[in-house]
């Protein structure tokens, strides 16, 4: 195993030396990819100097000319093996320096000045990451009934009560943000984002119930939920919004106010009148122990590609998980693909199977909605079953890499995919009703627990 700042200066060192020789350049960058054959931390800064010093084409003397197919670059038929390649999408805008002057003219000024090549490519991931994501500049189309504007007459401040409270709220427990998404996540994928999750009780009694249903038992926020629900009724009148809606946009603030993108949320969403029973909950939810490869069946039969399941997985950049979601992965044999550092880390944390902690699941930046997440996995630092079998499936290893060089590209596609999710089997219109307690249904009649049919996916 290489050594990673060490191997990664000299080689910066050697680029800047040959600054003006392109061609050389590569080669250098080449030589440290193939070195690190994958295991160097900083491999991904690697990556993306290999991409905006524009190499692919370029005739190199050891590996030949610098070739790309299907986000694997090759030079004279080999495979550079620390190379993991790009996405499509992130290759055909990012090729070169120049390409990504025509985006922005900060690179175009810095390239025009002869700046170093260093504070060109400083100048390249800066603007990369902070490049506005417009949601609206590529607004899917909408669930009959939804709107983008659906409250701007009954409730123009809905969003703006939401959005200060809960800076306070993860003033106090940056965690709860994480807390939040995962709401919203559990809710669309049982019976769809009606709020039912919220609800408490059933008719056969607890134990069969949505909510305390194994998967769910975990979930926090019900009460910063319910609290935001009265905030905007006092404001807009009993009735006015729905438990869902508020779940949905309460999941974009926790996204937004840790640093993640900026969006727009679809609302009109109404509230469910039943939930799912036990059984339906543990066989539409998603699990941390299964491979890529069930993940993309499943998620398929939702509609979500592999892109969507990669940059959905992306969510766990922020929050926690207990040990027995992981610990298999360390006992009684350690994952051949977890890092032997971070599995020893992991171990001290739980010393056995079933200990009762938890542990962040983005060691770089576990309270900060970015990319990082991208690069743990690069680093067999995944927590989970299904987040480090990202990397290590083929269908989904360059969109990983991609994501991890490129920040903007990942708000870009998980932006999309939460639209995409947060319009699963809503109701609209006069379906369900609007609760006055997330928690309970209007109607004073017992609640009756359902069973969810049709697209239910196994556990992942």
């Amino acid at each position: 195993m290489c050594s990673a700042k060490s191997e990664w200066c000299h080689v910066q060192e050697q680029v800047l030396a040959e600054r003006g020789d392109t061609k050389k350049q590569c080669g250098l960058v080449g030589d440290i990819l193939d070195t690190c054959q994958g295991k160097c931390e900083l491999l991904y800064l690697a990556e993306a100097m290999f991409v905006v010093t524009g190499c692919a084409g370029v005739n190199y003397d050891r590996y030949g000319t610098f070739t790309s197919h299907n986000g694997v670059v090759s030079g004279n038929g080999r495979k550079i093996d620390g190379f993991r390649g790009l996405s499509e999408t992130f290759s055909s805008i990012s090729t070169s320096a120049s390409l990504l002057a025509r985006i922005h003219p900060s690179i175009q000024l810095a390239m025009a000045s002869k700046m170093s090549f260093q504070i060109v490519c400083l100048i390249v991931v800066v603007v990369m990451v902070n490049l506005h994501v417009s949601a609206e500049a590529q607004q899917p189309e909408l669930v009959k009934g939804l709107s983008w504007k659906y409250y701007e007459s009954s409730c123009p401040k809905l969003e703006s009560i939401v959005r200060k409270q809960l800076e306070k709220v993860f003033n106090k427990d940056v965690s709860l943000a994480a807390a939040l998404l995962r709401v919203h996540f559990h809710d669309c994928f049982v019976q769809g984002c009606d709020g039912s999750v919220l609800l408490d009780g059933s008719a056969s009694g607890p134990v069969d119930s949505e909510k305390t249903a194994p998967p769910n038992l975990s979930l926090r926020g019900f009460d910063i939920i319910e609290d935001l629900r009265r905030r905007v009724h006092k404001q807009c009148g009993a009735g006015s919004v729905s438990c869902s809606d508020i779940t949905a946009i309460a999941a974009r603030d926790a996204v937004v106010l840790t640093g993640g993108p900026e969006y727009s949320v679809p609302l009109g969403r109404r509230d469910g009148v039943s939930f799912a029973t036990r059984d339906a909950t543990l066989a539409n939810l998603p699990s941390p122990f299964v491979p890529t490869d069930t993940l993309l069946t499943t998620l398929a039969t939702r509609n979500f590609d592999a892109t969507d399941a990669v940059a959905l997985s992306g969510a766990h950049t922020i929050g926690v998980a207990h040990c027995p979601s992981f610990t298999r992965r360390l006992y009684p044999t350690q994952d051949a693909t977890m890092d032997k550092t971070f599995a020893s880390t992991l171990k001290g944390v739980c010393p056995d199977a079933n200990t009762d902690a938890t542990t962040v699941m983005d060691i770089r930046s576990p309270n900060v909605f970015d990319n990082k997440y991208f690069v743990d996995l690069m680093n067999k630092q995944g927590l989970l079953t299904s987040d480090q079998d990202l990397y290590t499936d083929k269908r989904t290893r360059a969109i990983v890499t991609s994501f991890a060089v490129n920040q903007t590209l990942f708000f870009e596609k998980f932006v999309n995919v939460m639209l995409k999710m947060g319009q699963m089997e809503v109701l609209t219109g006069t379906q369900g009703e609007i609760r006055n307690n997330c928690s309970v249904r209007n109607s004073n009649d017992l609640l009756i627990s359902s069973v969810v049919e049709g697209d239910n996916i196994e556990s992942f």
